[in-house]
């Protein structure tokens, strides 16, 4: 870590009850407050009068100037500098957004200079750059997330008649105190919000991707900050009123820009808001995030294309997106993974589609080099010229082609607890049979997988957490070495294809037969055996047996069965685990009251019921933590024999459980999805459980694109279509035709045949 400096005087208030002490300490900085506002808004949502109503009731005299522009005009920092100076005041409290606190800074700086009068010639470029000597005391209210300006000290002033925009900065510009309430910035609309997230972003990928890699805490603070910026946008914009959600946009914000994020790494400019503050100079309508959203993919692929900061590229894509592969192809798949991000939040768009000419092109390339450079470049780990500038703007006229792949809501990334995702479409768990006769993964099972690494996620199939736990030959287990060591053959396989993979872990309880288990008899919640159907054996097809209802004091082996399970897939390799609790098998046999009708702590109640199913779900938890454990159930499917006399409140009970426990997520296995019962069923998880919500049954590629889009999913598992689509995320990016799946090789142990020898679509 090399040596640094912070100067961190800012004293910070976060939360919306923090007014009172915000208004005490902004009263020790004088008695006369310039009150600093924008265009109104902060009036009309009354912002401003409890701002100004906490610095009376401190004893502050006020006096009032609204009107700040976005890109606030130097012309309106002298005006309102004159209107200061007249009134007396002898200290500034801006409220409003990054524009009002940047102009409430020149004002300081200004109204502190004796016989000054216009604030242009001191920002970068001026005749008197950087030359002021002080700064009248400034106190801040920020009602957007977005510049940081609440702890920094730099200015960005615009000039209309110049088509100038340029930057002013003192340590002793930045402000005494700052309140930080999530609650003024509810109002902000969508698009000023997602504006405003491409802003934060930019303060801490500018550092990091080109002040190298000296710190690395340093780079775990900024790629807190992405990621949570990331995770937080879509959910902030499909829910704009969520206070919880805009108070981590804001931290973010502050965090973002307050020296933190680059401190003991090596300086760097600020090319991209260089290059930004002359687009929006020449368009001051422009929204500096918007224009930093737009500059983003096309900046990114040139420093690729030149051989810059591809390692910094290259860890982003694995810390940010979980990518794997050589160091290119990582930093090339977060370009484009980020790149659907920004199109999944409306950001992404064209410097033409934006207004720009190609003439106005050169004049912000003029502009970049004459006022950021040395007339010829701005440098970024090396020169960037004037001509390249030009080729930047001009390359993202890609980001206007009409490509489903930026529009697509299946193939955007997401967050599924701790683990990012590069697309929505996962690969649901599928019983094969292709296990060894010892039950041990091989070749075949790897090259399987392997195929079907471009979901978001794969699933394996139900994976048996005990020898005694088996319902079929060849099925695949989990509960020794020899498992894990077969098993690491697949999950080796999948990462080195880029990939992700959860194991399905799983028990089958009445679901098998004594024939399967050495004699065992199965075992369930009660001894109601499995009616209306038979069980496959080596001797033949047979009725399923009565099973043993398991005795209270033996439920905790149960647990530690998936436990240890839970071990063996981490020495396995796997991202994660999914708690098989559907289909009929033992955890679903204590949650229905179809078939548990126990009298003891595992019975009667829903959540008695649902005992076993927690118990082992914070059993998984502890080997892997709760953000990378899935869990599967079917309140609806009638599988093996199953019913329940209230599944809403079954559904209920389970996503709020879940929502507890911070559940990295949660899939709802239909009958079909199109079911106005199955609907509701979804609908009453959705309002219980705010994480990740995977739906799976009879989706189509336009069902499921639908279900996410309207918000009634955050993924969707394929299972038979992908088992047929080795390459189904390419498919449905294309809206190419599929495979037919052919049902007669579903189960063949042993063979490749309707395994992987599907085609996949031709270059």
């Amino acid at each position: 870590m090399l040596s640094f400096t912070l100067h961190l005087p800012t004293e910070l208030h976060f939360g919306s009850d923090k007014g009172a002490a915000f208004a005490a300490s902004a009263a020790k900085l004088g008695k006369h407050a310039f009150v600093v506002t924008g265009s109104g808004s902060v009036a009309r949502l009354g912002y401003l009068a409890e701002v100004e109503r906490l610095l009376s009731a401190a004893g502050v005299k006020i006096t009032a100037f609204a009107g700040i522009e976005p890109n606030p005009e130097a012309e309106t920092v002298n005006r309102a500098t004159v209107a200061l100076r007249a009134a007396g005041c002898d200290f500034v409290v801006a409220v409003g957004g990054g524009s009002t606190m940047d102009a409430a800074k020149a004002i300081a700086g200004l109204a502190a200079s004796p016989g000054e009068n216009d604030i242009w010639p001191f920002t970068l470029g001026g005749v008197k750059a950087f030359q002021l000597k002080a700064a009248l005391p400034l106190a801040c209210v920020a009602t957007t997330a977005a510049t940081a300006s609440e702890v920094t000290p730099y200015s960005v002033i615009s000039q209309r008649a110049s088509h100038g925009k340029s930057v002013l900065g003192h340590d002793f510009m930045k402000p005494r105190v700052s309140w930080l309430n999530p609650r003024f910035t509810v109002a902000v609309p969508a698009s000023v919000t997602a504006d405003g997230a491409s802003d934060i972003l930019s303060h801490v990928f500018e550092n990091y991707l080109l002040g190298g890699d000296a710190s690395p805490l340093a780079d775990r603070h900024c790629e807190g900050v992405m990621l949570t910026v990331i995770e937080t946008l879509p959910r902030q914009l499909a829910a704009l009123t969520d206070e919880g959600l805009r108070g981590n946009l804001l931290w973010a914000s502050t965090l973002a820009l307050g020296g933190f994020q680059g401190a003991g790494r090596g300086d760097s400019g600020f090319p991209m808001h260089s290059i930004e503050h002359s687009m929006s100079g020449v368009r001051p309508e422009l929204a500096h995030g918007r224009g930093l959203a737009t500059i983003y993919p096309a900046y990114f692929r040139w420093l690729l294309a030149h051989g810059r900061a591809t390692a910094r590229f290259a860890q982003l894509g694995s810390r940010l997106f979980g990518l794997t592969g050589d160091e290119m192809a990582r930093a090339r798949g977060f370009v484009k993974h980020f790149e659907l991000w920004l199109a999944a939040n409306g950001l992404f768009q064209s410097a033409a589609s934006l207004g720009f000419t190609a003439a106005d092109l050169e004049r912000v390339a003029d502009y970049t080099v004459k006022t950021y450079g040395d007339a010829k470049s701005i440098d970024a780990l090396g020169p960037i010229t004037r001509d390249d500038i030009i080729a930047i703007l001009a390359d993202t006229a890609r980001q206007d082609l009409p490509l489903l792949f930026f529009t697509m809501q299946l193939l955007t990334p997401a967050q599924l607890g701790s683990l990012s995702i590069p697309n929505r479409v996962l690969f649901a768990p599928l019983t094969r049979r292709r296990a060894g006769s010892d039950n041990v993964p091989g070749d075949l099972m790897a090259d399987y997988y392997r195929q079907r690494a471009s979901a978001g996620l794969l699933i394996a199939e139900a994976t048996m957490v005990a020898a005694d736990a088996q319902a079929w030959p060849h099925q695949p287990g989990i509960h020794s070495a020899v498992h894990a060591a077969g098993w690491r053959r697949v999950t080796d396989a999948v990462h080195a294809a880029g990939g992700r993979i959860y194991l399905q872990i799983w028990h089958p309880g009445r679901a098998t037969h004594s024939v399967l288990n050495n004699g065992t008899q199965p075992v369930s919640s009660s001894n109601k055996p499995l009616r209306g159907d038979t069980i496959h054996t080596p001797q033949g097809k047979l009725d399923y047996p009565v099973p043993r209802a398991l005795r209270t004091d033996e439920i905790a082996g149960i647990v530690e069965l998936f436990r240890l399970a839970a071990v063996q897939a981490k020495q396995a390799g796997f991202d994660g685990v999914q708690v098989h609790g559907a289909h009929g098998y033992l955890i679903d046999q204590f949650l229905r009251d179809g078939v548990n009708d126990r009298t003891d702590a595992y019975g009667g109640s829903i959540a008695n019921r649902a005992r076993l199913l927690f118990e082992v779900v914070d059993a998984v938890a502890s080997v892997f933590g709760i953000g990378r454990v899935g869990l599967r159930f079917s309140p609806l499917v009638g599988f093996n024999d199953m019913v329940d006399s209230a599944p809403a409140a079954l559904v209920a009970h389970v996503a709020a459980e879940g929502e507890r426990r911070g559940l990295g997520f949660l899939e709802l296995r239909h009958a079909n999805y199109d079911q106005p019962a199955e609907y509701e069923l979804a609908r009453i998880a959705r309002k219980h459980f705010s994480g990740s919500l995977v739906r799976n049954g009879g989706f189509t590629r336009d069902a499921g694109e639908a279900a996410i889009r309207d918000g009634q999913a955050d993924a969707i598992a394929y299972g038979v279509p992908f088992l047929a689509n080795p390459d189904l995320p390419t498919r449905f990016l294309k809206n190419a035709p599929l495979n037919t799946p052919n049902q007669e090789t579903f189960y063949l142990p042993g063979a490749p045949e309707g395994y992987t020898d599907y085609p996949f679509l031709k270059a």
